[in-house]
């Protein structure tokens, strides 16, 4: 008998474990919910005990929220802080530099004439009208001028008056921040959209007479011919022919040797500027064409004038006087005052 129970309880012995495992966490599962029903219980007595509870002092039964309700406007309407005497000393950092002494070298209180520290006396040196503390390129003096702060950079890029210009480029001109009636002058936005060359209409197609009496045949953009000397307008461009010179030029022969010949070149002028064309050799980009934008313009107009032509830009007229052989400047001249000014792109 010992030996089939023996045998029972070696053949069950893993079931018999499992069984008594199952039976623990059964029965801590079934303590726990009765435990979570007590808290729940006790929970819901505390709400009714605290829900009878009266104000048993009157004067707590006057509180209010206004206190609240400010704090919550202010926050949501935070008040910009300016520096000088009529700031807060609570709310703003002081300004602070480093003492003087090398074994030192503590941050002390910009105005402090001994470091509290190691008791060395500061320089009383006033500081330079041009000392900029946040390196924004705005002097401390006119930042405090113009109740901007001396201690933030980012005030450089800010617009205090709305009228489209940064503080920075008011204070470059020299004009007041804080008054949407002065401004810098549009001028100094105006930048090189684009250059283009274009190409003069007109070829030198040969000559006709001899010695003194010679004409030559220039074709223009409708196909018609016409034939100058010197001293001649060419149609009603402006420009004359003023010289001309053969040219000794090698001709290339599809299937042949090449030919060395002669061309003739002839210069024509209108006084700003030459053109030479040469005999056979077609059409040349004689001239270039700008266009100039205004970076303060939210339209973005286009104001444009070939070289030596004149524009008009802010009521004022401007000419194109030169243009660089890359197209990335240009210089113009104020027909007002005669000054000239580069714009670049």
């Amino acid at each position: 008998m010992k030996n089939k129970k023996s045998n029972f309880f070696k053949g069950n012995y893993e079931k018999i474990i499992l069984g008594i495992v199952l039976i623990a966490l059964i029965s801590s599962l079934l303590i726990l919910i009765e435990k979570n029903k007590g808290v729940e219980s006790n929970e819901r007595d505390f709400e009714r005990e605290l829900a009878n509870q009266k104000i048993s002092n009157p004067i707590a039964e006057k509180a209010s929220d206004d206190f609240y309700k400010a704090a919550k406007k202010a926050a949501e309407s935070p008040v910009v802080l300016v520096t000088g005497d009529d700031a807060s000393s609570m709310l703003i950092a002081p300004s602070r530099v480093f003492c003087v002494k090398n074994e030192c070298k503590k941050a002390i209180e910009f105005e402090a004439k001994v470091c509290p520290f190691c008791n060395e006396p500061q320089p009383d040196d006033d500081v330079a009208e041009d000392w900029d503390s946040d390196g924004d390129g705005m002097p401390d003096a006119y930042e405090r001028e113009h109740a901007f702060n001396p201690a933030d950079p980012a005030d450089k890029d800010l617009d205090a008056d709305n009228d489209g210009f940064t503080n920075y480029e008011e204070f470059i001109a020299k004009s007041n921040p804080r008054d949407a009636s002065t401004h810098p002058p549009l001028i100094d936005f105006l930048v090189v959209q684009d250059v283009k060359s274009i190409q003069f209409p007109y070829e030198l197609k040969g000559k006709v007479g001899f010695k003194d009496n010679i004409k030559f045949q220039i074709n223009g953009p409708s196909g018609k011919s016409s034939m100058i000397s010197v001293g001649d307008e060419l149609e009603k461009t402006g420009y004359k022919l003023v010289s001309y010179e053969l040219k000794d030029v090698v001709i290339k022969r599809p299937g042949l040797p090449d030919k060395k010949g002669q061309v003739y070149v002839i210069t024509l002028s209108n006084q700003h500027k030459e053109i030479q064309l040469q005999q056979g050799a077609g059409k040349v980009f004689s001239e270039r064409e700008v266009f100039f934008v205004c970076t303060k313009d939210p339209e973005q107009k286009v104001y444009q004038a070939k070289e030596f032509e004149t524009f008009s830009f802010d009521n004022v007229e401007y000419q194109v006087k030169s243009v660089d052989k890359n197209g990335n400047s240009v210089v113009i001249l104020d027909k007002s005052n005669q000054q000239s000014r580069t714009v670049s792109k």
